[in-house]
């Protein structure tokens, strides 16, 4: 993760000298994606405490330390867009992280806005990840990766005639169903 990524050396500091650097976690505390929400909303948690309970991170001569900051999008693309909003221009944080396809895609524009950089746990296929936006990056495979590796692979050592892959209604499903189609190695339907 990024919070790994920045750090030199571990070392404890005067508090007076630490800068403070807010992470905005977009994520589903609530509603159907919460079970993926919150373990991601508890290892941010968790990796804050640990870096700064050692004093934080060196970039240069400037010693940081992690607050991060959790905002309940609840998978709604409209929550999640305020939750940006407070982050940005209320917490004024300095990065975001967020999920859900639909749900990073309705507040890029917020995110180009104001620069700010984010890395995200998103699917979404290139609309969340490509040329045009250089501060998103996604820290978790995109989901075309996971199907082409894994879908040949079941159904050549397993002998799968039949089965399901089922995502939601919205930019992530979209891109799901695309990159099931994109292994070759079965018959695609989408359903409602």
């Amino acid at each position: 993760l990024l919070v790994i990524g920045l750090g030199e050396e571990l070392n404890p500091v005067q508090a007076a000298d630490v800068k403070i650097l807010k992470m905005g976690n977009i994520t589903f505390l609530s509603g159907p994606a919460a079970p993926w929400g919150i373990p991601i909303s508890r290892a941010l948690a968790m990796a804050a405490a640990r870096i700064n309970d050692q004093g934080g991170f060196k970039v240069g001569n400037a010693t940081y330390k992690w607050e991060v900051i959790d905002y309940d999008g609840k998978y709604i693309p409209a929550e999640s867009v305020k939750c940006a909003n407070k982050a940005i221009f209320g917490d004024k944080v300095n990065f975001i992280t967020g999920g859900g396809g639909a749900c990073v895609l309705a507040y890029i524009p917020l995110l180009k806005e104001n620069n700010i950089l984010t890395v995200h746990y998103a699917g979404g296929g290139k609309a969340v990840s490509n040329p045009s936006l250089p501060l998103l990056f996604r820290y978790n495979p995109a989901i075309e990766g996971m199907y082409a590796s894994f879908l040949p692979f079941l159904v050549k050592r397993e002998g799968i005639k039949t089965f399901a892959v089922i995502n939601p209604d919205d930019e992530t499903g979209r891109s799901g169903l695309d990159a099931a189609k994109l292994t070759q190695c079965i018959e695609t339907k989408a359903t409602e």
